[in-house]
């Protein structure tokens, strides 16, 4: 086991892959949430209300490969942050890890962050299939 005041091996990988996974899983969520309400509200501003927004075939494709693209990123996001992790975890067990450097820590935080963002990604566009995106504007 690994004392406390022992200091971490210097890591085995770039900053830049480092941060690759909290910030592109960041940058990806917030720029498809944006992308998905100006979308919407553009559509629901030139009065087609009564189609409603999901029912339109071109909105509805735009909004479908803005996601899957969206969703790749985050994944590819957590999967350079698992990865990153994997190398500078001092345990094998997912259960017993602990944070011990900076390193470590930011990458973990990283699989976190992507996952809980990539599933975010999905939950807000389901409401605008479902419903539609000007429901609330009537």
């Amino acid at each position: 086991m690994k004392s406390a005041s022992a200091i971490p091996a210097a890591p085995r990988l770039s900053s830049s892959r480092l941060w690759f996974g909290p910030l592109v899983a960041v940058a990806v969520w917030f720029l498809i949430e944006l992308a998905e309400v100006a979308i919407i509200w553009g559509i629901c501003q030139q009065g087609m209300q009564g189609a409603g927004a999901a029912q339109h075939v071109g909105l509805r494709t735009l909004l479908g490969l803005l996601t899957v693209l969206s969703v790749a990123l985050a994944m590819a996001a957590g999967a350079t942050s698992y990865r990153s992790w994997h190398l500078t975890r001092d345990q094998p067990d997912f259960t017993r890890t602990e944070a011990h450097g900076r390193w470590e820590f930011i990458s973990f935080v990283g699989v976190l962050v992507s996952g809980t963002l990539g599933a975010g990604i999905v939950l807000f566009i389901l409401p605008i299939l479902v419903l539609g995106g000007c429901w609330g504007m009537n």
